[in-house]
């Protein structure tokens, strides 16, 4: 089972490595936590077998052009099943254990 078809078989909000995984808009996924001074992160993305596809990054200093998620989402995302992470600009990144 790829991490994309385990994700779509749960029941949604899921917790995972002291993150949430609610369903975004338009078939979208987001990944949040909570920050320090009770500020929030996201990442919000779309599966794609074992691959995330990053639509975008928010959080503090995260505006901008999508970056490679915060470590916590990362852990998540590795938690998941996922073992790439493509960003928008088609640079990819390998998970590793």
């Amino acid at each position: 089972m790829s991490a994309e078809d385990f994700i779509r078989s749960r029941e949604l909000p899921l917790s995972i490595a002291g993150c949430d995984l609610v369903p975004g808009p338009g078939g979208t996924f987001v990944i949040r936590s909570r920050g320090m001074l009770a500020g929030v992160h996201t990442t919000q993305f779309h599966p794609d077998g074992d691959a995330v596809r990053v639509v975008g990054t928010a959080g503090w200093f995260r505006g901008g052009e999508p970056k490679l998620p915060i470590d916590e989402h990362l852990e998540a995302l590795r938690e998941l099943g996922f073992t790439r992470v493509v960003l928008p600009s088609g640079k990819e990144y390998e998970l590793g254990v």
